[in-house]
């Protein structure tokens, strides 16, 4: 049975900050954005490793589907409206979902902060850990209603380091769900 916080519900997560440089030209309509790994194989923020060499924007759905196991590192802070993630992800910024549906499906390491507005909703299937790093507070939170984060797929929680801090917040009609 699931269970989602209420809309006022805070417990503990992390937090940080990124800036995308080169994104889809202004006026240019929400586009679904697929990773190809074509530059450096690994960086968020290297453009190459995006179809068309355009970061993705606000509006952009992105979807990585690799054959391989890789590692996806997005560092500072980045807005898009999806995620379809079926690679291991790592999240060393903070990540704001803007609207549909998104997923992690293949081991996600989050140090940092992952936001969901906007309706957004993120479930989080055999995700392998969440890590709150030493000095950091991490936040996951659903912001706005029908907004939400399911944790139910995550197996590992670690907020043990020294002064780490996780904030799971349900706020203005946003859920969480902490457990299947």
């Amino acid at each position: 049975m699931r269970s989602l916080l209420p809309s006022a519900s805070v417990a503990r997560f992390a937090g940080l900050s990124l800036l995308a440089a080169a994104t889809f030209p202004p006026g240019a309509q929400a586009a679904t954005v697929h990773w190809t790994g074509a530059g450096d194989g690994t960086s968020w923020s290297d453009r190459l490793n995006w179809e068309a060499g355009f970061l993705p924007g606000a509006d952009a759905d992105v979807v990585i589907e690799m054959p391989a196991d890789i590692t996806v590192v997005l560092t500072g802070t980045v807005s898009i409206r999806s995620l379809n993630c079926q690679a291991a992800f790592h999240l060393n910024g903070s990540l704001t979902l803007n609207g549909g549906s998104s997923m992690a499906s293949r081991g996600m390491t989050i140090n940092g902060s992952l936001y969901a507005k906007l309706g957004a909703k993120f479930t989080a299937h055999s995700v392998a850990n969440i890590t709150a790093p030493l000095n950091r507070q991490m936040v996951l939170q659903a912001e706005g209603v029908g907004s939400e984060i399911d944790l139910s797929g995550v197996t590992v929680v670690d907020a043990t380091a020294e002064h780490a801090t996780l904030d799971v917040q349900a706020l203005a009609g946003g859920g969480c769900c902490c457990q299947g």
